[in-house]
This record gives structure tokens, sequence and C-alpha cells, in this order.
């Protein structure tokens, strides 16, 4: 009982008073991005953006005040663009991968030259196609309804999903997902997930991420809140120090980019209350926020979560630890010891509902290491 009541107030004690983002109004975008679903800032005052779901297929150039620039017409379809993104190179990489009922076979992204290479009006673009690792089924069932995509960007040769969780009932987690960043046929390789948290879908839906130049800062977007990670290592973004920030209204916030380690634009499609607009704001203080998550001293790797018929540890110490697996309601279900390198959960989880528990790592009567995790 000593280690349940010391697990629970570590989960309890994670949270700390929210900071909330009151954005600054830049322009009212053009009429011809009423819809815009992703950002891309190409120059002092100058920026890219897309409609989604059955628009034209064209990238619209647009300044600090509205006006348009420049159109580029892609020689390829928009069944749904939802993001964009670019290299180091000035390469732009368009995300056709839009899935709203999770049961699309011909999910692509578009990869075109860097857009100051050409004058023309149109271009052809390269062509990554691709499925995710894990999907079996189109749709698959309810509680596994978690391959829409809203949101991606690129780093190190690789490009990186975040999944819009449309699960029922919502489990609240966003799955990210690799891909090599270069023409060809893939399968989504399922590198993490992040617990967004509970409650109402339209409140931990993610919408657009984007990762600031040096790549020390990664955000996620929502419709009323920001989830900005930083302090991880290599491309393990979902596993350093997240803190959540609240938008002061919820709106259809669709595209975001970083315009230096501190400052981002953001996009808001049109609605019947409001004009699709440009946004510019700062982050908060970062030592305030909603603390979704800590970054410890000994990462461990808890994977695959969400999980199904196993669920591993891997123990990046030398130490004897104990492992403990909690329902939401506190109750302790297993308890073990980890004296290896890597323990795994199978027959222990197979009775298990579907839905979220809390796991922790146990040294010495006390919580080193805590997480979400989540049964489909």
């Amino acid at each position: 009982m000593k280690k349940l009541i010391l697990f629970v107030i570590s989960f309890s004690t994670i949270a700390i008073a929210s900071a909330q983002i009151v954005p600054t109004k830049i322009c009212t975008l053009p009429s011809v991005l009423a819809e815009s679903s992703g950002l891309l800032k190409t120059g002092a005052n100058r920026f890219f953006s897309h409609n989604d779901s059955g628009s034209d297929p064209v990238l619209t150039e647009f300044d600090s005040t509205g006006t348009v620039k420049r159109r580029l017409y892609i020689n390829a379809s928009n069944v749904d663009w939802e993001d964009i993104t670019t290299d180091a190179s000035g390469k732009v990489y368009i995300g056709e991968f839009g899935n709203n009922n999770n049961d699309r076979k011909n999910l692509r992204i578009y990869i075109m030259a860097n857009p100051s290479t050409f004058t023309k009006d149109t271009t052809s673009v390269g062509i990554l196609n691709f499925t995710y690792q894990g999907q079996t089924a189109f749709p698959p069932a309810a509680e596994a309804l978690n391959y829409d995509m809203e949101a991606m960007f690129w780093w190190n040769d690789s490009i990186f999903l975040f999944s819009k969780n449309r699960t029922s009932p919502y489990n609240g987690y966003t799955v990210m997902y690799a891909l090599p960043a270069k023409a060809g046929t893939y399968v989504a390789a399922k590198r993490d997930s992040f617990y967004t948290g509970a409650g109402a879908w339209l409140n931990q839906s993610i919408t657009g991420a984007a990762i600031s130049q040096d790549g020390k800062k990664v955000v996620l977007l929502g419709y009323d809140k920001l989830w900005l990670f930083k302090g991880y290592t290599g491309n393990k973004f979902l596993k350093g120090q997240v803190n959540t920030y609240t938008f002061n209204a919820l709106s259809q916030k669709e595209g975001i980019c970083f315009a230096d380690s501190n400052t981002l634009y953001f996009t808001e499609e049109s609605s019947p209350l409001s004009s699709a607009s440009l946004f510019r704001f700062k982050l908060p203080n970062q030592s305030s926020g909603l603390q979704t998550k800590k970054k410890e001293i000994n990462d461990f790797n808890i994977y695959p979560n969400p999980f199904q018929n196993k669920l591993c540890v891997q123990n990046p110490t030398e130490k004897k630890l104990g492992l403990m697996l909690l329902d939401m309601n506190g109750t302790k279900i297993i308890e073990k010891e980890i004296s290896s390198k890597e323990i795994c959960l199978e027959d222990e989880i197979s009775a298990l509902n579907p839905g979220n528990y809390l796991i922790g790592i146990i040294e010495n009567n006390k919580v080193i290491y805590s997480e979400k995790v989540s049964k489909y």
C-alpha cells in the first residue's frame, strides 16, 4: 500500500499552473486560403499556405498584410492536404494524408524543389507513398481509429508524423511515425506516442506540428492548446520536458511554424464568426505551464504505447527495480521486479480491458519514473 500511495502522489504532483497564450493577429488571410491547413515561413514577412480537402492543388505565398504574392500549381491531386514542411535545402514537403475515416490507401507526401529555384507557376513533384505500421483494416475498429494525420515536420533526413486521434472511446494518445524524406514507397514506422489528455476529443486533438530551426524545440498544435517539448536527445522528441499551454480561445487552428526559437506563427480557418487569419505569439515563460510529462535522469523506454498484447520496459540502469501497473482508479494490477535490461508483459496483460493505465518504476519504495499507457 505504501508504494501505491507514493505512485499516486507522483502523478498528482505533475501538474502546475497553466500559462495562457494570447496571440496577436497579423492579418486576415487572402480569400483563396479560407481553409488554410499548413504554414511555412519563406522569408521576412512571407509565408506559404494551402487549403485542405477537395481544394485545388495550389500553394499560395502571401505577405504579412494578407496580399497574395505567388500561387504555385502542383501537378498532383489534393484529396486532403493537411500540413507542409521544408528541409535544410529548401525542398518543400506537402502532406497529402488527411484521413478522417481512417480508410485511405493512397497516402502520400509530395516533394517539391526549393520554390526559390524556379519561376514557373506550375511544377511537378516527387511522391512518397506510404502506409502505417500496424494498420491492417481500412477502417480499423472504433477503438483503433488513430490513423488520421494533420501534423508533420522534417528533421535530419526524416519526416515525422503525429496522429489526430479519433478512437472511440477516446484514449487520448497521439502516435508519432517516421518516414525517410525521399520519394519511394514505405511503411511509416511507429516511433513513440504521447498522452495529450483525457476529456473531449476537440480539446486534445493534434492539428499541426513544427520544430525550431536549431532542432531544440518541438511544438504540437491543438484547437485550444499547445504542447512544447524540449530537452530531448536525438529524435526522441516526446521523451523530453513537456509544457502544455492554453490559448485564450478555442478555434480551428491548423498550420504552425517557428519564426525563431521563441516566436511562432499559426493560421486558423474561417468560421461563421471570423475570417481565416494569421497570428503570431511568443512562447510563455517555460518554467510555467502544465507539465504533462517529466524528464527523468533515467529515460525508461516503455513501448509500444498504445499496446495490445505486449508491453515492454527497457531499463537503462544496472539496478534491480520494481515495476507497477495500476488502473486509473489507482488499483494495483501488476507488480514485478525488473532484473534485466528489458522486461515484457504478455500473459499478465492479456485479460486487461482496453483503456488507460498507469505504469511506474520503483526504487527503494519511491517512484523514479512514471508514464500513462493505453491498451487498445
